[in-house]
């Protein structure tokens, strides 16, 4: 059976990669006439020393005023980006975009299974600082997901 991809999930952490990712989606929706979400996802920092805290449903784990900042500053940028593909491409395609709190691997397997994505198209290197550490998020999502994965590397100049 030949599969078409009608949703694509683009993975936004606002780096070249990704960028490059996008840019990738773009040309595959443009001749599949796919769907495309673009989807950042803000990964609020815990408080180890607050975590059995969290577990008992007490508040206070993290400041709400700054988690809205950190989402306000993401949604500008995720409308940047928007703001960057080419308008008859914005016109010919659904093309959307998310914002979501959480872990990014896994908030993008499990959007991608909740919402018949057909593949997610993330950069090869993104902003990760311990990806050589505890593993990339490209490579964690190939692992998770349960659709087709595209890792997109940058062209060489």
């Amino acid at each position: 059976m030949n599969k078409s991809y009608q949703h694509l999930l683009v993975a936004v952490d606002f780096s070249d990669s990704s960028r490059a990712a996008l840019n990738r989606a773009l040309k595959l929706a443009k001749d599949l006439q796919a769907k495309i979400t673009l989807m950042h996802v803000v990964e609020l920092p815990v408080n180890p020393i607050l975590e059995d805290i969290a577990v008992t449903g007490l508040p206070g784990l993290w400041d709400e005023e700054l988690t809205k900042q950190w989402l306000d500053v993401a949604h500008k940028q995720l409308d940047e980006w928007m703001a960057t593909i080419p308008e008859d491409a914005r016109q010919k395609l659904h093309i959307e975009a998310k914002v979501q709190i959480g872990h990014p691997v896994q908030e993008l397997c499990d959007y991608a299974s909740q919402h018949q994505v057909d593949c997610i198209l993330i950069g090869y290197h993104g902003h990760s600082a311990l990806h050589n550490l505890i593993g990339s998020t490209s490579r964690s999502v190939l692992i998770e997901a349960e659709c087709d994965v595209l890792n997109v590397k940058l062209t060489k100049k």
